[in-house]
């Protein structure tokens, strides 16, 4: 789970690019809109079957998951669905690659699918640079060995609509600074810009990130019981796993649990 606040943008200016940077934004101002993101198995989702290979999904609200898949170590996005709208990747997408460090650089491009709810596709290029690093002030906290990215993306295409025919996008072109520390699921801070204004900004608030990694688990019958293998890696300030059984697939009481033995 991630919680974000979005933060007034007047007065805030883009953090400067380089080294041993100090980027100072302790004054941000909360404008009282949140943002959460679950981070659930893409499998209990809804629309799983429309993106094979999904690993995750993030619940954006409002019905809308993203899907992603791990590409050489990296999370990509194979594409967005809720009842109303869907968006499909022609490949795999990452904005980020992990391992990476200043000044490194990548890019992508790819055409976006879109099925509904009108048709068309839209072509996406996309140039990430990192473009600094140093530490991060923000409200209640300070970051250190920070780095700062930039991302260019332009986008144009066209859709279909019924009865009326095929509607050009106009052309859109986007830069967004991110800055991330190791640890963190996300950018601790991001910030968009248009014609020189950020015109939108946004901050870590908290993260909750299981302290363990899932390398494998199985459930098979055994003899009118379910025999559950599991294994784990780096399990710090891990306690116990609670055994749970449902009957419907939705409710789930405790029926056991197992200690963790620390180490994996």
């Amino acid at each position: 789970v991630i919680t974000s606040e979005y933060a007034h943008t007047t007065g805030i200016v883009p953090g400067a690019a380089g080294a041993n940077i100090i980027w100072d934004y302790s004054n941000l101002a909360d404008s009282a809109t949140t943002g959460t993101i679950d981070f659930v198995s893409a499998a209990s989702t809804p629309y799983a079957s429309d993106f094979p290979g999904a690993e995750v999904a993030a619940d954006l609200g409002d019905t809308l998951y993203s899907y992603y898949k791990t590409v050489a170590g990296t999370p990509a996005i194979l594409g967005l669905e809720s009842s109303f709208e869907k968006f499909v990747y022609a490949h795999p997408v990452s904005t980020i690659i992990y391992p990476f460090t200043y000044p490194d650089s990548f890019q992508d491009s790819v055409t976006l699918f879109i099925e509904k709810p009108f048709t068309g596709t839209s072509k996406l290029f996309d140039t990430t640079v990192v473009t600094g690093y140093g530490t991060l002030k923000l409200p209640g906290s300070t970051y250190s060995n920070v780095l700062q990215t930039r991302e260019i993306s332009a986008s144009a295409g066209s859709i279909t609509v019924p009865g009326v025919g095929v509607i050009p996008v106009p052309p859109t072109l986007d830069t967004t600074y991110a800055y991330y520390v190791n640890g963190q699921p996300g950018p601790i801070l991001f910030y968009n810009i248009k014609n020189g204004v950020i015109n939108l900004a946004d901050y870590l608030k908290n993260s909750t990130v299981m302290p363990l990694r899932i390398i494998s688990f199985t459930a098979a019958p055994n003899h009118g019981d379910v025999q559950l293998d599991w294994q784990t890696g780096d399990e710090s300030n891990t306690d116990i796993f609670n055994i749970q059984r449902s009957t419907d697939g939705l409710y789930f009481s405790n029926i056991g649990e197992v200690a963790a033995s620390g180490s994996g």
